[in-house]
């Protein structure tokens, strides 16, 4: 089969993460495989298995990318296209209309649709107008979440043959983590006898790393022996390293940046927070499964509830409350015993990358 995957760069995404385990399993399974992304900017280009094929449109504005991609779909003639966020959902169907290429088209919705609905009245119209049109043009949508879907339908967002499945992410590659764990690994905290607590991912309001902040300010006034681990970039690090000057903790806190290997991180630390406003899924809950962590994370729109299995496997937390929060990560570092199951093997690269099979031999 020759299989497209359209992401938009190669950054610290999970949807950049998600496309590069679909292209490398796909690969494993001799499929022809290309990555068309919109530049090659980006931490991840390596993690991509040399045989797959990648095309660069080499720009930076994917508004102006219709024509190329056109002129490459139209030479290239892929049995089917896999689009991997909204941006570029809305510009593959757009395409498609311009287009002579018969690909099947599968649109990837990547997160739950809370900017959207927070735009103004005007631009939410036009916003929501350009999705249904566009999105009208795929052959089906996969939704990473229940809640993802649920906001799909209720805007009323379809896809042409009006199906909406939910397919989970491609998050964990059990062989690639033989190769994950680095033998250099240093960090100034590693074999102390600290407490410590790690955060993951972009440093965006999304993420609301200043209630993490404001939390663990609570812990380190009850106990200087806790340290938290900032690991990601964005552009808030600035800010919040700032924020967390004034909050008095900047000798307990390490913003350490992006990371290219999580696992070493998650071992040494005890406990993984996630404290976003909303999620699409949430890969980082995952891969805090896999390595038996235990996890305190708030019960936000998206997928922490499916992962977490409504908290059997980690601590959900219904509010942004700071003392319920800062409860539950007590009790979790009291805990000695890792976070042990098996609940990761849901979200597999292979049996994710069997589902989209699946969807797609049912077109």
């Amino acid at each position: 089969m020759k299989i497209c995957i359209f992401s938009p760069n190669f950054k610290t995404g999970g949807a950049q993460r998600n496309s590069i385990n679909l292209a490398n399993y796909y690969k494993k399974l001799n499929h022809d495989v290309t990555i068309l992304t919109l530049n090659n900017s980006g931490d991840l280009y390596n993690q991509l298995n040399n045989e797959v094929k990648r095309y660069n449109l080499s720009t930076y504005k994917i508004s102006l990318s219709i024509l190329k991609i056109n002129k490459y779909l139209n030479n290239k003639k892929f049995d089917v296209i896999i689009s991997m966020i909204q941006e570029t959902n809305i510009i593959i169907g757009i395409s498609s209309i311009f287009s002579s290429y018969k690909s099947i088209i599968l649109g990837r919705e990547a997160n739950t649709l809370n900017k959207v609905k927070n735009l103004n009245i005007f631009r939410r119209i036009i916003y929501t107008a350009v999705l249904k049109f566009s999105y009208r043009q795929l052959h089906a949508i996969i939704s990473n979440s229940n809640d993802t879907r649920n906001d799909l339908c209720e805007m009323n967002i379809k896809s042409k043959k009006n199906i909406n499945k939910i397919i989970y992410n491609p998050v964990i590659d059990k062989e690639n983590f033989k190769h994950q764990k680095s033998n250099l690994f240093r960090h100034k905290w590693a074999g102390a006898e600290f407490k410590k607590i790690l955060i993951a991912g972009r440093l965006v309001e999304q993420k609301n790393h200043k209630f993490c902040l404001k939390v663990f300010k609570n812990l380190y006034l009850e106990n200087k022996n806790l340290r938290l681990i900032v690991l990601g970039d964005g552009q808030l690090k600035n800010m919040l390293i700032n924020y967390s000057i004034n909050l008095n903790i900047s000798e307990a806190v390490d913003f350490i940046g992006f990371k290219e290997n999580v696992y070493d991180y998650m071992k040494m630390c005890d406990v993984l927070v996630v404290t976003s406003l909303y999620e699409g899924f949430g890969n980082i809950l995952v891969e805090a499964l896999f390595n038996q962590m235990h996890i305190v994370s708030i019960n936000c729109k998206g997928g922490p509830k499916e992962i977490l299995d409504n908290g059997k496997y980690g601590s959900l937390i219904n509010d942004y409350n700071i003392k319920y929060f800062k409860e539950a990560i007590m009790k979790k570092l009291n805990t000695k015993k890792r976070n042990i199951n098996d609940r990761f093997n849901q979200f597999t690269t292979e049996k994710i990358s069997q589902d989209y099979l699946k969807l797609i031999n049912s077109l």
